[in-house]
Parts: C-alpha cells; structure tokens; sequence
C-alpha cells in the first residue's frame, strides 16, 4: 500500500510541474498578445520597415505581424489552457485516488489493531487457563503425592 501511495505522490508531482509549466505558457503567450498589440501600432515596427520599403508595404506588414501575433497567442493560450485543464483534472483524480489509499490504511491499521487486541485478550484468557489448568494439575500432584506418601508408610511400618 505504501508503494501505491508514493507512486501517486510521484504522480502528483510530475502533473503540478506540467501545469505549473502550462500556466508559465499561458502567461507568456498573452503577454505577447498583449505587447502585440500595443507595440506594432506604435511605429516602432513601421518606422523601422519604412526605411527598408514603402509606406504602404511597412504599414500591410506591420498589420500583418501585428494580427499573427496576437492571432498565434490566442491560439497557443486556448492550446495550453486545455492542457493545463486536463492536467487538472489528472491531479484532482490523484488527490481521490490518494484518499482513497489512505483510508485504506487507516483502515487496515484499524483492523490490525482490533486483531492485536483480540490476541492479548485470547493471551490472557489462554494464561487464565493455562493458570487454572496447573492448579488443577497441582492439586492432582498433590493429591497422588499424598497417596504415594501414604503407600509408602504402609510398608515402612
């Protein structure tokens, strides 16, 4: 039993630190979204392909990169947020599964300790009889010492 709890130990943990992970993943693509959107419109990214093309062909790109990005970031932050929810629901089944074991074990302790209770009970009773049982056969010692005594002073005399 103990293997199985520390194998869904194990388990937990591994899942945490993929959902903690995915959650890093989340964070990051939508801050790209986010900066995306603020830092293409801003000229930055015209001005500097401006000098390189025309007007128009700086502000299309611009646009352009400006919509992959924040397109790719929605579409990275709903891909890692279904796995960071199945990686949820993975720990929250190991969390049953983990009190299921443990009351498992309490319950096999409960159960070993009604059995060792059980067995001092029959160890006492069992000394109680083994107790009654040499007092009877003492009694009985006596009683044929007695006798053998009693034979013996027959033919002594």
């Amino acid at each position: 039993m103990n293997k199985e709890y520390e194998l869904n130990q194990k388990e937990q943990k591994k899942s945490f630190k993929k959902y903690r992970k995915l959650i890093r993943k989340i964070i990051l693509w939508i801050g790209l979204g986010v900066i995306s959107t603020f830092v293409f419109p801003s000229g930055i990214v015209f001005n500097f392909l401006k000098s390189f093309c025309t007007e128009y062909v700086a502000g299309s790109i611009a646009v352009w990169a400006q919509i992959l990005c924040m397109g790719a970031s929605v579409i990275e932050t709903i891909i890692n947020s279904y796995k960071a929810a199945k990686e949820k629901n993975k720990i929250n089944d190991l969390q049953d599964e983990e009190e299921n074991i443990i009351d498992v074990i309490l319950k096999e302790n409960d159960d070993l300790k009604k059995k060792i209770e059980s067995m001092e009970k029959n160890k006492v009773h069992s000394k109680e009889n083994n107790l009654l049982y040499d007092k009877t056969l003492s009694y009985e010692k006596r009683n044929q010492i007695n006798n053998n005594d009693e034979e013996e002073k027959k033919y002594v005399k």
